[in-house]
């Protein structure tokens, strides 16, 4: 398959889309590639940074088919904000975590979602399965996709088990599509038999061509930062920051209000130290926003290229 060709009749299709969904105008290569590939009915892993556009990939690919697609989020927030924006596209949806586990098969057969929303634990539910006996899936996204593998995932502390994954292949036998800004090859590998698929039966999309690794994911705290302490909760990471051999860290928070308040500080804590050093290379500290607009996918990319930030 020439995925340029195919990538541009999607385009092509996605114009017409934009015509009945109050959906983003402009589809950026990753989102374009991705739901490519998820229509051609291919597992699919994209390692794109936060901001970048993966959550238009994982709600707007059913957008091109007549069915259903399940998205599984890793938190409450962004099971919320997924919701939020299928409201603002007009994609209708069902949040299986708002009705009662009884009412899921009848509340499906009465709403035909598009879009079906689930926590892991919902999912894992055996009565929650049984509700979707007759329910047919083009695909399910796994959204941080990083929470499946059983080695240096969330495996241990929330049901992310082989049994769930063993029942959606077994059950739906959909593509499924995985999404990180964080993954070495071998957690995707790890991540591949727990779900029971060759590694090669998953398509990487922008995988960094430098490095042996796409994102390289650091696990250093395991305890909640106390936002009302930072100087205490994060001053550890300064003198990380100013080792010669740094270059570049993404900081993940569960929140737009944390993200505000760790990036103010970490500004306002260089700030201080570089005024004190003779330094010629300065950290920058960026703040992704989130938006779907061409100037903030290409601001995003650009942060994530060589150089210091």
């Amino acid at each position: 398959m020439d995925l340029e060709v195919e990538s541009e009749k999607t385009r092509a299709a996605w114009n017409v889309i934009c015509q009945t969904y109050a959906v983003p105008k402009t589809l950026h290569k990753q989102q374009a590639d991705t739901i490519t590939l998820l229509r051609k009915g291919e597992n699919v892993f994209c390692g794109s940074p936060t901001g970048s556009g993966k959550t238009l990939a994982q709600l707007a690919t059913v957008l091109f088919t007549s069915g259903s697609a399940l998205v599984i989020p890793p938190l409450q927030t962004i099971e919320s904000q997924m919701c939020s924006v299928c409201k603002l596209w007009g994609i209708n949806f069902l949040n299986l975590s708002s009705i009662s586990e009884v009412l899921i098969g009848e509340t499906i057969l009465a709403q035909k979602p598009q879009i079906l929303i689930s926590s892991i634990e919902k999912i894992s539910n055996p009565g929650v399965q049984k509700q979707l006996s007759n329910l047919s899936l083009k695909y399910i996204s796994i959204d941080e996709a990083q929470v499946l593998d059983p080695e240096t995932g969330w495996t241990k502390i929330r049901p992310y088990c082989p049994e769930t994954w063993a029942y959606l292949r077994a059950r739906f036998k959909a593509p499924f599509l995985l999404l990180s800004a964080t993954m070495e090859e071998s957690s995707l590998s790890r991540i591949a038999a727990n779900l029971d698929l060759a590694r090669d039966k998953i398509q990487v999309l922008y995988k960094n061509p430098d490095r042996g690794n796409i994102y390289q994911q650091r696990r250093i705290l395991n305890k909640p930062v106390d936002i009302m302490n930072l100087d205490e909760s994060l001053s550890f990471l300064l003198p990380a920051f100013l080792d010669s051999n740094f270059k570049k860290c993404q900081v993940f928070c569960s929140s737009r209000y944390t993200t505000d308040i760790v990036a103010a500080w970490l500004k306002s804590e260089l700030e201080k130290i570089y005024s004190n050093l003779p330094i010629g290379n300065v950290l920058l500290v960026e703040k992704l926003t989130g938006n779907n607009t061409r100037e903030e996918k290409d601001r995003v990319l650009e942060l994530f290229k060589d150089g210091h930030s």
